[in-house]
């Protein structure tokens, strides 16, 4: 119990309020049942010194001691324990979650443990716990520190100083250790924190058979059973992150860079609380702090302190699970570097064993072992500085960030020169098979950070295939998907530097984008200013007319059906290059069907299906594109056998190329034209 003034002392006001709010009641609820003010209610429930008395009527209304509605503060051996953190947010279902488990669990098995990446708030978990249910421990809270067998001996065997034990002053701390342990083995009420243990053997032996307490650990090891229930922490939800930093800086409404900074932190709390406290003790702005950190983030970090009662700062907290990494294995520490310099969530399993050939030796021959390779990804797991599910490999950006701020400049680019020849070495640029399409749509995060890296970290980049197939993936596949527009005008900014033909390409496959998400005037817009440009047609040769055909299409999506016409009707008759020309007699047919010429129709289809097949030898998915159209004009004139066939025959090639979306739209076809014969 913390006591204040003469005769007042510090209501939990937190707990108050839980109690209240469980009951369903509001605060003038409160107010009538307890006899007090609405202002008294307010006050108790901030925290602030209230008198006996009055905390006594409060409790009886909620049906509780008036000692369990105190600030308790529990012993934390080896340390001070600071006042409860009145920043705590969110962990409700988390905290919930490991009282049940420690309330139902069987006699001896009352141990739990908090198991997650370092940042991710298990401590602090703990702590808010030792803190909200200390009423159920009035014998003794010890809060011991378990990430060092030297301080978890003493801070194990002070406890007896706590308990005030015949033995306390022995000179043998093995007969006090016995002691604390006999009676920890007798008697009930006590809560144990083993805090940062290594791993279970590290503590096993100072937790008593037939418990009678409780048990928590907190640890970065996920393999806890059956020793004791494991529950992993995760980073804050985002709405966690947010209302943490509202709370925190004491900002209210929507800030859209409070929001982007829980972004670009991941949400891990440790990054958030650093952020904040220097926000608030430099005086400046969110807004400035996101400018800092992404223009000298290191510099930044190194100046940050860590939050009160935490040892470590972002920088610091993974550098010994890091170190114990490469000392067990050099393996799973150069795994752990190459997936820096990649995207931070579902790194495939496959990248790396396709992408083989391009490791170093040591790294290649672990992958081509697929025992070695397990063993590495089980390591960076135990460790808590990745996570394998699925085949898929994630790591934290923040521990991507860290890694890579370890590394000298000539690793980092050597590293960073591996990943980029990795992923160019799978990454599928312009494949016609639709199950290419999301293998692209799998690897593009990937593809996308090794380029970044690569241009910050001043790689040189040969493959302007590379990045044109990166922007004709995003184009394709991240239609609608959130972060897909910056990202294409990202690339697009990085192919600034290269030859004039590329940034072209470029700009067609920017413009498909935006017309696939409907944004046709913006589309429009960048096709005219690249078609206008002087000597156009001269300096980007086939690209032009590509761009030409695209500037028709859009026409078209947008209803301006002569201009469209007049467009594609140029692209047919002057385009050098044949593929084009069908392209745009295709688009010439459609709008011939959709004016209700068919004879015209029928011939252009006709005419690019004999086309199509000259061009690719009868070996191409386009063909679906023809006999489906050629089926549309069929149903219309009411040759119904015709049509039918036409259809199934789009169908039958669309299947072979595994073009499913087709299929599905034909089949929608088909399906339509039988109904209407009914």
């Amino acid at each position: 119990m913390k006591e204040t003034r003469k005769g007042t002392v510090t209501p939990d006001g937190e707990k108050v309020r839980l109690l209240r709010e469980e009951k369903g009641w509001t605060q003038r609820d409160l107010k009538e049942k307890a006899g007090v003010s609405k202002r008294t209610v307010e006050n108790v429930e901030h925290g602030r010194p209230a008198f006996h008395k009055t905390l006594a009527l409060i409790a009886g209304a909620l049906g509780v001691d008036a000692q369990a509605l105190l600030v308790m503060v529990p012993s934390r051996i080896g340390g001070d324990l600071s006042l409860r953190n009145q920043n705590f947010t969110g962990r409700e279902e988390l905290l919930h979650k490991v009282r049940g488990e420690l309330t139902t669990a069987k006699k001896g098995a009352s141990i739990v443990a908090l198991c997650g990446m370092g940042g991710v708030g298990k401590t602090a978990v703990a702590f808010e716990y030792a803190y909200r249910y200390a009423e159920w421990y009035p014998r003794l809270i010890g809060w011991l520190r378990a990430g060092n067998p030297h301080t978890l001996a003493a801070d194990y065997a002070a406890l007896s100083q706590a308990l005030n034990l015949p033995e306390k002053n022995d000179r043998e701390p093995r007969i006090t250790l016995q002691a604390v342990k006999q009676w920890l083995q007798q008697n009930t009420g006590w809560l144990l924190v083993f805090d940062d243990a290594p791993d279970k053997d590290s503590v096993c032996d100072y937790i008593p058979r037939g418990l009678m307490g409780h048990a928590l650990v907190t640890s970065r090891r996920p393999d806890w059973n059956p020793f004791a229930k494991a529950i992993p922490v995760e980073v804050f939800k985002r709405d966690e992150s947010l209302s943490f930093l509202r709370k925190y800086l004491e900002i209210a409404g929507d800030d859209q860079a409070v929001t982007t900074l829980c972004e670009e932190l991941g949400d891990l709390p440790l990054a958030l609380e650093q952020a904040a406290a220097y926000v608030k003790s430099t005086g400046t702005t969110v807004g400035r702090y996101l400018c800092l950190f992404r223009s000298r983030r290191h510099d930044l970090w190194e100046k940050e302190h860590p939050p009160h009662g935490y040892p470590h700062t972002v920088t610091t907290t993974w550098s010994l699970s890091m170190e114990r990494t490469r000392q067990e294995s050099l393996t799973a520490f150069d795994l752990l570097i190459l997936s820096a310099f990649l995207g931070s969530k579902d790194i495939p399993r496959e990248l790396f064993e396709r992408g083989a050939e391009c490791l170093p030796s040591r790294l290649r021959a672990a992958v081509q072992d697929g025992l070695a390779m397990d063993e590495a990804f089980s390591i960076l797991h135990n460790y808590a500085l990745a996570k394998m599910v699925n085949e898929t490999l994630s790591v934290h950006p923040l521990v991507q960030a860290v890694v890579r701020d370890s590394l000298k400049s000539d690793q980092k680019r050597r590293w960073c020169q591996i990943a980029l020849d990795m992923v160019s070495s799978v990454f599928p640029f312009k494949s016609e098979d639709e199950r290419t399409w999301m293998e692209s749509l799998r690897l593009l995060p990937h593809a996308s950070a090794a380029l970044r890296h690569a241009e910050d970290d001043g790689v040189a980049t040969d493959s302007d295939g590379f990045r044109i197939g990166l922007f004709e993936a995003i184009a394709r596949d991240m239609q609608g998907q959130s972060g897909a527009t910056e990202m294409c005008e990202k690339i697009l900014e990085d192919l600034s530097l290269l030859d004039a033909k590329s940034q072209a390409i470029a700009r067609v496959w920017l413009a498909i984008f935006h017309d696939h998400q409907h944004n046709r005037r913006t589309a429009l817009r960048i096709l005219n200013d690249l078609l206008n440009e002087d000597d156009a047609q001269r300096r980007y040769n086939e690209v032009f007319w590509w761009g030409m055909y695209q500037k028709g299409v859009i026409l078209l999506g947008m209803s301006l059906t002569e201009q469209a016409e007049e467009v594609l009707t140029t692209v047919y008759k002057t385009a050098r290059w044949q593929a084009h020309q069908v392209a745009a007699l295709h688009q010439l047919g459609v709008i011939s069907l959709t004016r209700g010429d068919y004879n015209s129709a029928e011939n252009r289809f006709y005419e690019c299906l004999r086309r199509r097949e000259e061009l690719a030898d009868g070996k191409t998915y386009r063909l679906a594109y023809e006999y489906r159209r050629l089926g549309q004009v069929y149903a219309q004139t009411g040759r119904r056998e015709d049509a039918q066939r036409m259809f199934e025959q789009a169908i039958a090639i669309a299947h072979e190329h595994n073009f499913q979306r087709y299929v599905r739209e034909i089949q929608h076809d088909l399906l339509a034209f039988i109904d209407n014969q009914r």
